[in-house]
């Protein structure tokens, strides 16, 4: 048994020559049907002593563990020099412009640890991978002391294991992104909380310095961001989707939590929410950042 990530998100179960799904009836394939897409993340665990083994990479490749007792493989490049007589009718032979096989440079990071002691560092690491420091050059840059420079960041108390991204919608306006980066499948997981008007207001003095409250209107949104969450819902609860197997099935995991108040909402593991941010000020020329 070994753990692969879901497109980045929750971390999902695999265990050799099996599928929850159906009975697997091509077990001669042994290497081809027990790999999986890892797309940050492959682990093992050692249940007996509570040892975990995690590798994580910086770009999604197929891997698999256990094909061999206590290995994890994962597929760093590929290259045929003969046909393999699979239909395409050539070898899988790239080469740069010296006819040599083409380089594939990666970095992997291995965690190994105690669950009981340590916690999985994978989702920090994660979030170091996804959004690395970006670096801007300018010439003859003049900076005044006496002006206070812009941020578009703010720090939220509590919110150590999750992350958010602020997009620009247009003038006066921002789409906020926040995740909960916690997993169930580690221990002690938490849920967040995120006071969002608290976090429009110091959102908007961070660029603008003291001055007069803005008003503020905030609407969550659905993911793609293309209607309120609440008409996603109604959406969403008029097909009434049902499975063979639903009388089996406890879905009591999936209940989310309730929202504290209506301007502090929860984030549990894995939890994405967008919010619509709108602000309006009486005199528009005075604010730096709705310009």
């Amino acid at each position: 048994m070994f753990y692969t990530d879901s497109n980045g998100l929750e971390m999902q179960t695999r265990i050799q020559d099996e599928r929850p799904e159906f009975n697997i009836s091509y077990t001669e394939q042994n290497i081809s049907s027990n790999y999986y897409p890892v797309n940050t993340a492959i682990v093992m665990k050692d249940f007996s002593s509570n040892r975990q083994v995690t590798v994580m990479n910086e770009k999604s490749q197929g891997g698999s563990a256990g094909l061999v007792n206590g290995t994890i493989e994962l597929v760093h490049n590929r290259r045929l020099l003969y046909d393999d007589n699979k239909g395409v009718c050539e070898p899988l032979n790239e080469t740069d412009s010296n006819k040599f096989g083409l380089k594939v440079n990666s970095r992997y990071w291995l965690h190994i640890f105690d669950t009981n002691v340590t916690k999985s560092l994978q989702r920090k690491q994660q979030l170091v991978i996804d959004q690395p420091l970006q670096y801007f050059f300018v010439l003859n840059y003049t900076y005044n002391a006496t002006k206070p420079t812009p941020k578009t960041y703010v720090k939220i108390d509590n919110f150590e294991e999750g992350k958010y991204v602020v997009f620009p919608l247009a003038k006066n306006e921002i789409l906020v992104r926040f995740e909960n980066l916690q997993d169930k499948f580690d221990f002690n997981t938490t849920v967040l909380t995120v006071d969002i008007q608290k976090f429009a207001l110091d959102f908007f003095y961070a660029s603008n310095g003291a001055m007069k409250e803005p008003l503020v209107s905030i609407q969550e949104m659905d993911l793609s961001n293309n209607m309120p969450s609440s008409e996603a819902d109604q959406v969403r609860n008029s097909y009434k989707w049902k499975g063979e197997d639903d009388l089996t099935v406890d879905f009591s995991h999936l209940e989310r939590p309730v929202d504290a108040s209506p301007t502090v909402f929860t984030l549990e593991p894995q939890r994405l929410r967008s919010f619509q941010i709108k602000y309006e000020f009486i005199n528009e020329s005075e604010v730096s950042f709705l310009q």
